[in-house]
């Protein structure tokens, strides 16, 4: 797999640093370009199968900003993972309710300048689930 993963050392520490290499390993993968489509299946997979042994996170908060959410698999890590909320938030202001499994599941729409309306909105979402 190639997401970046928490324990993958120092050089992830510099939030620049990551980002910048975040985005290589997301969109390229042994030399070949992933489209933002396979992008987005591939990361919610990801978060599907994810595992939190210890049972740490409460709430897990998806940022999208795809314009075209159609055929997208659902955002469900029930597997390995018992968040009370799950709010899959796009930045393009689609909705991204056919992603989650209500009642747990919301979906918040925002903009890339996060208003304070759309804060609120957000924080409104992942309170509502506690």
């Amino acid at each position: 797999m190639f997401f970046p993963r928490p324990w993958m050392g120092h050089h992830h520490r510099r939030l620049l640093y990551f980002r910048v290499h975040s985005i290589h390993i997301h969109l390229f993968h042994r030399g070949q370009r992933i489209r933002t489509k396979n992008f987005l299946q591939m990361a919610i997979s990801f978060l599907n199968e994810g595992n939190d042994k210890k049972k740490n996170a409460n709430c897990l908060i998806f940022l999208s900003a795809t314009q075209n959410a159609t055929g997208l698999i659902t955002l469900n890590p029930t597997k390995k993972a018992n968040f009370t909320r799950i709010v899959a938030v796009s930045l393009r202001g689609l909705d991204l309710s056919g992603i989650v499994v209500p009642p747990k599941g919301v979906a918040v729409k925002a903009s890339l300048d996060f208003t304070d309306q759309e804060v609120s909105a957000i924080v409104d979402a992942v309170k509502s689930g506690f």
